[in-house]
């Protein structure tokens, strides 16, 4: 991953005087010796949402905010392969573990007047993906969120766990990895819903390690979805990538199913081996169609957001 770079000083002999007088001087040996490689990274993330939301009684909208930090550590160093530094962890088959947080905010405004319906969350989470051969890898990962709702006459507290567990099958830089995934939530005034189960299976290449394509299914509770992703690297230091997906089902933890199509672009640049930045863009539609679910009946609403995200990398021994 790092730079590797070894300066050898070469030894000089200068012969100064006659036959009978004669002196050797060596240029001194000298070692630039070269950075370690990186055995941690920090990934810090920013976005910003504006979304707007029909239905037949009113048109409304707002804006979401988020931050996120997570920690890495690959359990072998990174090195310096000449690949694009954005994939270096997958070519060489590094094992890793995870830490991360985040915290988010949004604020629907209210049409008529009233008080704003507002929603605030922090969350923790962790993550291992181990290979234990060449070809066979492990993946986990646990989180837990808390969010707050205010809405007129509303206060609500969530609670929400999630976790999963996966097995990958590796060929060259192909892999294949099938995911069971679970969450459930609690909300004040009530008890932990039932668990929202889903699987999926995630295709991902690298072709002569300057092109990737990722494409994956899902089920959900009542539905499903696909993704297909595509990224380019003209050099180590720069990736442009494209994604589009559609999912239909109980998407979230609402017994409502919804349809969503999304589509994000954008790019990422290395300043060097240690440090990058990503930029993106991601344009999403849900739609809720009328419905009657138990008790709880909708109009139907349609959604569209616009967001963009900033990401920080930085990777050091």
């Amino acid at each position: 991953m790092n730079r590797f770079r070894v300066t050898f000083g070469l030894a000089v002999v200068a012969f100064v005087g006659s036959r009978t007088s004669a002196h050797a001087a060596d240029a001194p040996f000298t070692f630039d010796a070269r950075e370690p490689d990186p055995t941690w990274e920090v990934d810090s993330s920013i976005w910003g949402e504006s979304y707007s939301i029909q239905s037949p009684q009113s048109q409304e909208g707002g804006n979401q905010e988020g931050v996120s930090l997570a920690m890495t550590q690959f359990l072998a160093p990174l090195r310096d392969d000449g690949s694009p530094y954005s994939l270096r962890p997958y070519l060489q088959r590094t094992s890793s573990l995870s830490v991360s947080t985040t915290a988010g905010h949004f604020s629907t405004h209210n049409p008529f007047g009233g008080q704003d319906r507002t929603w605030t969350s922090g969350g923790i989470g962790g993550g291992l993906a181990i290979y234990l051969k060449r070809w066979f890898v492990l993946t986990a990962n646990l989180g837990y969120e808390y969010g707050v709702l205010h809405d007129v006459d509303i206060s609500q507290s969530t609670h929400t766990l999630s976790g999963g567990a996966g097995v990958g099958f590796r060929a060259r830089d192909w892999l294949a990895i099938v995911n069971y995934d679970l969450d459930t939530s609690h909300s004040s005034g009530s008890s932990w819903a039932s668990p929202r189960k889903y699987t999926s299976l995630t295709l991902f290449g690298a072709i002569a390690r300057r092109f990737t394509i990722s494409l994956s299914g899902n089920t959900v509770p009542a539905g499903g979805g696909g993704r297909l992703g595509v990224e380019y690297y003209p050099s180590p230091g720069i990736g442009i990538f494209g994604s589009g997906s559609a999912s239909t089902g109980r998407l979230y933890q609402s017994p409502m199913t919804l349809t969503s199509y999304a589509g994000s672009a954008g790019i990422a640049a290395w300043i060097d081996a240690s440090s990058g930045i990503v930029g993106s863009y991601t344009r999403t539609a849900y739609h809720e169609p009328m419905q009657v679910v138990g008790a709880l009946t909708t109009s139907g609403y349609h959604e569209t957001s616009n967001q963009l995200a900033l990401q920080v990398y930085m990777r050091f021994p």
